[in-house]
């Protein structure tokens, strides 16, 4: 009965336990996702060792980046969490964008751009087209070292994240994601898909790209930033551990 209860657990576990996460890209090896939609590398793009969890994107700046394929964000206004792992030396003289999704044309905050704020080395930006909202200052990120950045979105406040601590609150209004064309690491949406001569082309490498349905809370990010390549389990998969658990030991009495 014993070995019944474990098999049980595990399959239970198996199945629910990035039940958060809907996009995890490791770039370990190529731009296959260990949850989620593939990544498709475009321009010259690579995979190079030195990654801060294994391999790493390595862009140049110029044209470099990756999209997914069919997927295309989180949209309207829902809870979201973006976590990426970056190590550049250059900030565009128009910003940086690491990631994106949304629409490339005009509107409402359509796009969802994560990135840098141009003209600085220690600010975080996220891009709502009509508008923007940024982080607080004061850590360099533009010092070709890893840095981890998060960004979460309540449905009233975006929190930023940097190396594991938060870096600043604001409530931007309105955000309404739309979902017309697949995500992108290494750039924006209207850099990708719209030909927008504007370079804000990632120069460097990104990795560990993890995209959640859901709001992580600060411990989460800590652990994010502490376990590099690892995801944030579900508070139902911790639950149901602790009851296997539970059961084994009762049987053990």
């Amino acid at each position: 009965m014993k070995r019944l209860v474990i098999g049980m657990l595990i399959m239970a576990v198996a199945g629910m336990v990035n039940a958060g996460i809907v996009e995890h890209l490791t770039f370990d090896v190529d731009g296959t996702a260990s949850v989620g939609t593939d990544a498709t590398l475009v321009g010259g793009a690579t995979i190079v060792a030195g990654g801060k969890a294994g391999g790493a994107l390595s862009l140049d700046g110029v044209d470099d980046y990756a999209t997914t394929v069919g997927y295309k964000g989180i949209g309207g206004s829902d809870p979201r969490t973006i976590s990426l792992w970056v190590k550049t030396a250059v900030n565009q003289a128009n910003g940086t964008f690491f990631i994106g999704w949304g629409d490339t044309g005009g509107g409402s905050r359509v796009r969802y751009d994560f990135g840098l704020q141009s003209g600085t080395t220690d600010q975080i930006r996220l891009e709502l087209n009509a508008g923007a909202t940024t982080s607080a200052t004061g850590t360099t990120i533009t010092d070709d070292a890893w840095h981890h950045l998060v960004s979460t979105w309540d449905g009233t406040i975006m929190t930023f994240y940097l190396d594991g601590n938060v870096y600043g609150t604001t409530a931007p209004g309105t955000v309404n994601s739309v979902l017309t064309e697949d995500v992108v690491i290494g750039t924006g949406i209207r850099q990708a898909f719209a030909g927008n001569t504007t370079a804000r082309w990632t120069n460097g490498l990104i990795d560990d790209v993890q995209i959640y349905d859901n709001v992580l809370s600060a411990a989460d990010v800590a652990t994010l930033f502490a376990n590099p390549g690892e995801v944030v389990p579900e508070p139902a998969t911790l639950l149901l551990l602790g009851c296997g658990a539970l059961s084994l030991i009762r049987r053990k009495k």
